[in-house]
C-alpha cells in the first residue's frame, strides 16, 4: 500500500484504505516508500491508518527522496495498545512540496512511542511536519527528535504537540527539534508545543537553530579535509545521528537516501537540483 514494504504475517492490510492492524505481540519491521506511485485519485492526501495490538511493537520507515511525487500531502495516524511500541525513523527530502500531519494516539496503560527524523529542505522545496502526540492513559512515554538540514533558498517548519489530558499519571514525555543551516539561507521555523493538564508528569522540550560550527570545521581542514568535504561531514553526521542501526534492507536503502540528500542539499548550483 503506497509503495509499502508489507510487514509480513501478524498484519491484516486494507490496501484500500491504508489501514494496517497488528496481531497481540507481534514486532515487525515496516519500509514505507512515500510517494513512489501516483497520488491517490481524488486528490487527497497520501493515508495510513495503524492500530498496534497490547504488547506488539512496529518499527516504521518512512523514506521520501527527491525522485518522488512533486506535490505530496500526507496523513499518518497511529493507536498504540497496552505495552505495545512504535518506533518511526522518518527520512524526508522531497523535491516539491510536502506536508506530513501525524496523529500517535497512545490508549494503553505502558505504551510508547518514539520518533527518530532526518530531513532536508532542499532548494526550492518546501518540506511541512505537523505531529500531535496524545498521552491518552496512565505510565505512557513519548520522545520525538528531528534533526533538519536547511539547503540554499529550502523552507521547512517542525512542529510537534504533546498533549496530556487531565487526570493522567506516570507521562513522560521529551521532545527535541534541531535545525542546522550550512549556507544560512533558509527559511525554517520550529515549534515544539506542550499541552499539559495533569501534574504527573516529566516532560521536556527544546529547538535550536544553527549554522556549522567554525571550530569543528577548522578541526577538520587543520587535519588536510578541505573545507567542502568537512561541510558535508559534519552535515552527514547531523542527519545519520537520528538513525539507529535496523532491519538490513530499511537501513541500507535509509543510507542511501542520506547520501542522495546531502548531494542535492549541498551543492550551490540551483541547475544541478533540477536535473537530479
Amino acid at each position: 500500500s503506497g509503495g509499502a514494504a508489507a510487514p509480513g504475517r501478524g498484519w491484516r492490510i486494507d490496501a484500500m484504505s491504508y489501514a494496517l492492524t497488528s496481531a497481540a505481540g507481534h514486532d515487525s519491521t515496516w519500509l514505507e516508500r512515500l510517494g513512489e506511485h501516483a497520488a491517490p485519485l481524488d486528490g487527497g492526501p497520501h493515508e495510513v491508518h495503524i492500530r498496534l495490538a497490547p504488547d506488539s511493537r512496529l518499527t516504521h520507515y518512512r523514506l521520501l527522496g527527491p525522485d518522488g511525487l512533486a506535490d505530496l500531502p500526507d496523513r499518518l495516524t497511529v493507536e498504540i495498545g497496552a505495552g505495545a511500541r512504535y518506533e518511526q525513523r522518518l527520512l524526508a527530502a522531497p523535491a516539491g512540496q510536502f506536508r506530513s500531519e501525524q496523529t500517535i494516539r497512545l490508549h494503553g496503560r505502558g505504551a510508547s512511542a518514539t520518533l527518530g527524523g532526518a530531513c532536508a529542505a532542499l532548494p526550492l522545496a518546501q518540506l511541512d511536519l505537523d505531529i500531535r502526540v496524545i498521552h491518552d492513559a496512565d505510565d505512557t512515554m513519548s520522545d520525538e527528535r528531528i534533526n533538519l538540514l536547511g539547503a540554499d533558498r529550502g523552507k521547512a517548519t517542525a512542529q510537534v504537540e504533546t498533549l496530556v489530558p487531565p487526570g493522567r499519571r506516570g507521562i513522560r514525555a521529551n521532545q527535541l527539534l534541531r535545525a542546522m543551516q550550512p549556507e544560512g539561507t533558509a527559511v525554517i521555523a520550529l515549534r515544539p508545543r506542550l499541552s499539559i493538564l495533569s501534574d504527573d508528569v516529566l516532560c521536556r522540550h527544546g529547538a535550536t537553530t544553527s549554522a556549522l560550527r567554525e571550530d569543528e570545521l577548522f578541526y577538520l581542514c587543520a587535519r588536510g579535509i578541505p573545507r567542502h568535504e568537512a561541510v558535508t561531514m559534519l552535515s552527514e553526521a547531523f542527519l545519520r545521528q537520528m538513525l539507529p542501526g535496523g532491519e538490513q534492507e530499511a537501513a541500507a536503502e535509509a543510507q542511501r537516501l542520506i547520501a542522495r540528500m546531502l548531494s542535492l542539499a549541498l551543492r550551490r548550483e540551483p541547475e544541478a537540483f533540477h536535473e537530479a
